[in-house]
């Protein structure tokens, strides 16, 4: 049964990576606006239907670490005290830390692809931008149901702190990316979570 779900599992992260490397051949080709969904199922061999079993919309396409980072979220255990929101939103830092290597090592020039689209296609720049406040609301809605009486207030706190978080990690990773001096992905989310440590004390 477990070899079952190991071959499901490597199936569907080769289906979600062929379905990447398409959308950003087609997008860097001949842009966002021009790309369908029908040609990018098409150019990785699978129906548009198929498509959005991985992907709600196209833009998604190029950013396939977000659906397994929302999962994640979702699932945090929260066992700390609900009054420590320290506690609280390390869980969730926590959670960005294993999704981002669960990931797995990406391939620097794919990552420059994808900063060198953000640059040029201020529609995706919209997408991630959506995807924050996804991350957020992900965050928020877990502690309001592992931990009802944290204040409303302080999960949107957490939830906003979480996202950006995730952002300044993108961002930064994609930045050295672009400067051929990327390092690994989890080392800079560890180096962002530091600064946020220090800066929130």
């Amino acid at each position: 049964m477990d070899a079952d779900l190991d071959l499901l599992a490597r199936r569907r992260l080769e289906t979600t990576s062929q379905i990447h490397r398409a959308a950003l051949d087609l997008f860097e080709a001949q842009g966002l606006r021009e790309t369908t969904v029908q040609q990018i199922a098409q150019r990785a061999g699978i129906s548009s239907r198929t498509f959005f079993r991985y992907f709600p919309v196209k833009e998604g396409a190029a950013f396939p670490v977000q659906g397994r980072l929302l999962a994640s979220l979702g699932a945090v255990a929260l066992d700390a005290d609900a009054s420590d929101l320290g506690a609280v939103l390390s869980a969730f830092a926590d959670a960005l830390d294993s999704a981002i290597q669960d990931a797995g090592d990406p391939d620097r020039h794919e990552h420059r692809r994808i900063a060198q689209l953000l640059a040029r296609e201020p529609e995706l720049e919209t997408y991630v931008g959506a995807q924050d406040a996804e991350i957020s609301a992900a965050v928020r809605a877990r502690i309001g149901e592992a931990r009802p009486d944290v204040d409303g207030l302080d999960a949107q706190v957490v939830g906003a702190v979480v996202a950006a978080l995730w952002r300044v990690t993108w961002d930064r990773w994609g930045a050295e990316a672009l400067a051929e001096r990327a390092g690994e992905p989890v080392d800079v989310f560890r180096d962002a979570r530091a600064a946020f440590s220090r800066t929130l004390g």
